[in-house]
């Protein structure tokens, strides 16, 4: 299941009607009792990268501590192959 900010129902809109959302900025503003209003949305900072070194790699997967793991590479300037041709099934 996701995670939600908020769920707003039709009631509670209809109510504090009309509103203006900014999708990119998370935020939704209204007027109540002609006070003007500013939900803002979470906001996550994106997770950050680290390298790690071979023998921690290895004291981790020997203790179990490696559910998941990715290797990320930076990207070469030329175009990488196109993919293989999907396999043949015989007729």
């Amino acid at each position: 299941m996701e995670v939600y900010d908020a769920i707003l129902g039709y009631d509670w809109l209809s109510a504090h009607s009309p509103m203006t959302c900014h999708w990119d900025t998370k935020t939704l503003e209204f007027e109540d009792k002609g006070i003007k209003v500013t939900l803002h949305g979470h906001t996550t900072q994106q997770p950050k990268l680290q390298q790690v070194s071979m023998p921690t790699l290895a004291k981790w997967v020997k203790g179990n501590a490696v559910w998941a793991l990715a290797l990320v590479d930076t990207p070469s300037s030329s175009t990488p192959p196109p993919p293989p041709p999907p396999p043949k099934h015989p007729t």
